[in-house]
């Protein structure tokens, strides 16, 4: 994500916002919203979210407000999804365009560990979660494959050509409007 912000410029982020503990490298406002877990069942009895979902027993959701907000002030907002909210945003905004970016299925034990150390038991649940997600790929408009070591030279530039494709259709959709 940070990078497609790179090459994107003018383009934004929507922080979403999890009900689970920051990790010792993640910040408030940039990385989640981070809030107590009454306090995201609150915003839920507000109807303040787009799509929520409980993940690993913790929550994670998109405020509304904080996407309209967002798009006023950016042609391009990336959301950072799992494939329960990709399908809400599909259903919600069939305007929006849909990427994956997934990791080989061995390499995902390495990834998932080197994001927070777990237990065995967590480990293959997460890895089992993961292969189900990536099972439903077909959902989305465009596909890319995130290898190891080659980050820069080949899921970049994917992502990236299929962003300015998609950005261009839109921008060429509202000329004719």
């Amino acid at each position: 994500m940070k990078r497609l912000l790179e090459e994107f410029p003018g383009s934004a982020r929507l922080v979403t916002t999890t009900s689970r503990e920051p990790r010792p490298d993640e910040q408030d406002g940039v990385d989640y919203c981070f809030v107590d877990p009454d306090h995201f069942r609150h915003m839920i009895e507000r109807d303040e979210f787009i799509e929520w979902e409980e993940n690993y027993g913790n929550l994670y959701g998109s405020e509304r407000t904080k996407l309209k907000d967002a798009l006023k002030k950016h042609p391009l907002v990336f959301v950072a999804l799992d494939i329960r909210g990709a399908k809400t945003y599909q259903k919600k905004f069939p305007e929006a365009v849909t990427m994956a970016i997934f990791v080989p299925p061995d390499q995902i034990p390495s990834r998932i560990l080197g994001r927070a150390p777990m237990d065995s038991i967590e480990l293959e649940q997460r890895v089992e979660a993961i292969r189900d997600e990536q099972s439903e790929v077909g959902i989305f408009d465009f596909v890319v494959e995130n290898e190891d070591g080659k980050f820069e030279e080949q899921t970049i530039p994917h992502a990236k050509d299929f962003v300015a494709d998609a950005l261009s259709a839109h921008q060429h959709e509202e000329k004719k409007k």
